[in-house]
């Protein structure tokens, strides 16, 4: 006996493209290079997590590192990149009691981390969860 499923197949990759502006680029870019040059002198307010070499990443939203407007303007577009994300993943079928708890945005909660990374370097497409 077959039984076709069409279940949901889900990547931890979500690459967003052109969603901010060059002005909202620059101010993030400079909020992120300050802390990343005073997280240096102090290694407890940042993950220092080299998985690429001449990479170096931090968490300034965890560490409340980007001023209020920077760090509701990232949340609401990776919000916004999440819901289009979602809205193309096919729908299940065939299946009874499908949990849906995963789309109810109120129970997310963002993680953001953000690479600089030296001239020559560069980073590996991975998944972090």
């Amino acid at each position: 006996m077959t039984t076709n499923f069409n279940i949901i197949e889900q990547t931890g990759i979500l690459q967003v493209k052109s969603a901010f502006t060059k002005e909202e680029c620059t101010e993030i870019a400079q909020q992120i290079l300050e802390y990343k040059a005073e997280s240096t002198k102090n290694d407890d307010s940042v993950m220092l997590l080299n998985v690429n070499r001449g990479c170096w990443m931090g968490r300034p939203q965890e560490h409340n590192k980007l001023s209020p407007d920077m760090a509701n303007l990232l949340i609401t577009k990776i919000l916004a990149a999440c819901d289009q994300y979602l809205s193309y993943l096919p729908k299940p079928t065939n299946m009874n009691n499908l949990n849906t708890d995963y789309l109810d945005k109120t129970q997310w909660h963002v993680r953001a981390w953000c690479n600089v990374n030296e001239p020559g370097s560069s980073n590996f497409m991975h998944s972090s969860w």
